[in-house]
């Protein structure tokens, strides 16, 4: 009797302990709704942009789309398997061969600081290493190896040369107004991406080493080509919606500036060249452009938490794997990580992007990095993604700022060169080049104030942005190795020596 007696309360007890924790459960997914609905309508109230598509190109005309020229198409005529989450291309061939292309530069592997440390590249270092490659099985490389050397440009146009043809498809596919990949998920846009951005990458590294070797023959002309090429492929991945896309372009924009240094270091560059470089840097914005490729990223971050059954409208098929396992968790738990991975980006990634200057207020930024600090010591079930996100995230600023420098800085440049040609000297100050050169004469991007400039002797400048430390250094060249991370030190352009 005892027993039936204590079997039927613990039977109770479990009916109310299940009872109790779906009442929990249920008041949590109600919770969560209504904080995404509210976080909803306030982003919508402000113009925020929460689902993918609205970060997509709309589909364009093949003769109007640079991605859909015959030399690249073959790295998106493909079909996706789902089962292996792998694209499967229709000539695997022909993929291959455009992934080898300009294979010999694998072999430069010489660590060159550059124009960061007022210092041209070495093409006779660059010829040596590719002559020195005797066991490599590259078509172009063995071609070179049966030719007697010339000098270091000779060789190395001898090089691009046996790629002229895609070169020169390249040159003209650039001219059309549009890039876009048709995919239906963000699995199919990163792994066709992937593959594309590495063959978009070979080409930069193409054009700039041919606008060097042109530049060391004396070419301007053709040199001047070369950057503007490298400036209009750089444009097409400009609307690509994914943190990495943006990565992609700032590196391969950076590729702009070596040429464009040396040949203003040689004094090689006219007035209409430079005026024609400079009319193009000033088209570029890459702090609104890191905003917008944050957003995007944002989009893609709250799918993860979408339940397979669409229960945030966020687009097709975001990362499914991930998507997956995140969308076991309880419907509130998925509706708080949204809010929290939203608010992230509202409170500590955006408020320091000034796009309209532009600037990053790098000072904020570091203060908004330590305030964040303090979450991520603790765990909670409503910030399991967005505090492992955060770090990485707000690495973005200081990135764009000192992308945002080097366009500025290499704008001055050329209306400093433009003042030099016309009157013979430097100006004594910045604002001397407006509105004639500069209209108006750009900040530095670390706190919207003036850039610091000053003539040295010999008839050059030295020319510098604070950089992400915010400390003047006075515009000192800093150690290589400083000066290629770009770290605690200023961001110079100049001509003097260290």
């Amino acid at each position: 009797m005892r027993v039936r007696v204590l079997a039927k309360r613990f039977g109770i007890a479990v009916i109310v302990l299940v009872t109790l924790g779906f009442l929990v459960v249920a008041a949590e997914n109600y919770r969560g709704r209504r904080a995404w609905d509210r976080y909803m309508a306030e982003a919508e109230a402000r113009g925020e942009q929460l689902k993918w598509k609205a970060f997509m190109t709309s589909a364009v005309p093949d003769d109007q789309n640079f991605a859909a020229t015959p030399l690249l198409a073959p790295l998106f005529d493909t079909r996706w398997d789902a089962a292996t989450g792998h694209l499967i291309y229709a000539d695997s061939n022909r993929v291959n061969q455009l992934k080898s292309l300009f294979g010999w530069h694998r072999h430069l592997t010489i660590r060159e600081p550059g124009w960061r440390a007022s210092e041209p590249i070495d093409l006779a270092a660059r010829q040596e290493a590719l002559r020195s490659a005797t066991n490599s099985a590259d078509a172009d490389l063995l071609a070179l190896h049966a030719r007697e050397a010339g000098d270091p440009a000779a060789d190395l146009l001898f090089l691009l040369q046996q790629h002229h043809d895609e070169l020169e498809e390249i040159r003209a596919a650039v001219q059309r107004p549009y890039s876009h990949i048709q995919v239906e998920s963000y699995d199919e846009q990163l792994t066709a991406q992937m593959p594309y951005f590495a063959v978009v990458k070979s080409f930069f590294r193409a054009f700039q080493t041919k606008a060097l070797a042109e530049l060391a023959q004396g070419n301007t002309d053709a040199a001047a080509e070369d950057v503007h090429a490298i400036m209009a492929l750089a444009g097409t991945l400009k609307h690509e919606p994914l943190l990495i896309s943006g990565l992609v372009r700032m590196a391969a924009f950076s590729t702009v500036f070596q040429p464009l240094w040396e040949g203003l270091a040689r004094r090689q560059w006219t007035d209409e060249q430079l005026a024609g470089f400079e009319a193009k840097l000033k088209q570029v914005n890459m702090i609104e452009e890191m905003a917008f490729w944050l957003r995007g990223e944002r989009v893609f971050n709250l799918g993860y938490f979408a339940s397979r059954k669409g229960q945030v409208d966020l687009g097709n098929g975001v990362d499914s794997r991930m998507r997956n396992r995140y969308g076991r968790m309880p419907a509130g738990w998925r509706y708080q990580n949204q809010v929290e991975i939203a608010r992230m980006y509202d409170d500590y990634v955006l408020p320091v992007l000034h796009p309209e200057v532009p600037m990053v207020d790098l000072a904020r930024n570091f203060e908004l990095e330590q305030e964040s600090k303090t979450l991520t010591r603790t765990w909670h079930p409503y910030r399991v993604m967005a505090m492992s996100l955060l770090p990485a995230v707000q690495k973005m600023a200081p990135k764009s700022a000192q992308n945002q420098a080097d366009v500025h800085l290499a704008r001055v440049a050329c209306a400093l060169e433009r003042h030099y040609l016309a009157e013979g000297e430097y100006p004594k100050q910045l604002e001397d080049l407006a509105p004639r050169f500069l209209d108006p004469v750009p900040v530095d991007p670390v706190n919207g104030l003036s850039l610091h400039y000053r003539p040295i002797e010999g008839g050059r400048f030295v020319l510098y942005s604070v950089g992400s430390d915010l400390d003047d250094d006075g515009g000192r060249f800093p150690p290589v190795e400083r000066a290629q991370r770009g770290v605690d030190c200023d961001w110079v352009w100049g001509y003097d020596a260290r």
